[in-house]
């Protein structure tokens, strides 16, 4: 049976991978694909770490609504030189009132049919990097940041929203 979460709108009933407890992951040329809530996540740990270069990630299909990879808690997420299509959001950053992190670099392509990068309960002030030609195409907004206390840089990045808004901010209607 599909489900929708309540908050994020996210559709389907799996996720490909989970990374928990204290795990590094890296994914070197690989090709990812799910058809569900999510391709690269998270649950959980302490400081686990995704690394993503030189790979495709995809959320297609007719049950596919939700991420490319989700960080949460105290987590690291880096997609170096990646392309990433998903009907949803190519990274969300959820740090649970925590602190999480994301690197989008080195020419990398995110293609979303919703907002290019979700970020919400970051409360310790999490860190989010886009630079070095990396190219963010959104349906809507390109940062939502949600009752959150972030920092995002962003240098030599094109950032094309197709409503017109870079960021999006939000107040935090968790409860």
């Amino acid at each position: 049976k599909e489900s929708w979460t309540w908050s994020l709108v996210y559709k389907g009933t799996n996720r490909v991978t989970q990374c928990c407890d204290n795990a590094t992951v890296y994914y070197n040329n690989c090709h990812i694909r799910g058809n569900g809530w999510g391709v690269l996540s998270v649950d959980g740990g302490i400081n686990p770490h995704i690394y993503v270069k030189d790979s495709t990630i995809e959320l297609k299909g007719p049950r596919a609504h939700g991420y490319g990879a989700f960080s949460i808690g105290t987590c690291f997420i880096s997609y170096d030189h990646c392309t990433v299509n998903v009907q949803g959001y190519p990274l969300v950053m959820g740090g649970h009132f925590d602190k999480s992190d994301g690197v989008i670099t080195n020419g990398s392509v995110l293609n979303s049919t919703r907002h290019g990068v979700l970020i919400f309960r970051e409360g310790k002030g999490g860190e989010l990097k886009v630079d070095k030609g990396t190219t963010i195409n959104s349906a809507s907004s390109t940062f939502v940041v949600k009752g959150s206390s972030v920092r995002i840089d962003v240098d030599d990045a094109k950032l094309n929203p197709a409503n017109g808004i870079v960021l999006q901010l939000m107040d935090n209607d968790d409860p």
